[in-house]
């Protein structure tokens, strides 16, 4: 059996892949409409990026206690 590579994300989930994206879509989305600083995309793409760095947050704690678990 193989030893896991040092450099993968093991906390990374296919809901996070989905949340990904939706917030890079937003991203360009906000970024082409930079010029109307009132459009309501701008707080959009805020609320989702703010949801996806704690999603990010929430999975590698969700991992992190796995790890602990599996450890003793």
């Amino acid at each position: 059996m193989l030893n896991p590579s040092p450099y993968q994300k093991r906390w990374w989930t296919k809901e996070l892949s989905e949340i990904r994206k939706r917030v890079k879509n937003l991203a360009d989305a906000s970024k082409r409409r930079r010029n109307y600083p009132d459009h309501p995309i701008h707080a959009e793409y805020k609320r989702e990026r703010n949801a996806y760095s704690s999603a990010i947050l929430r999975a590698k704690i969700e991992q992190s206690e796995q790890q602990c678990i599996n450890n003793t």
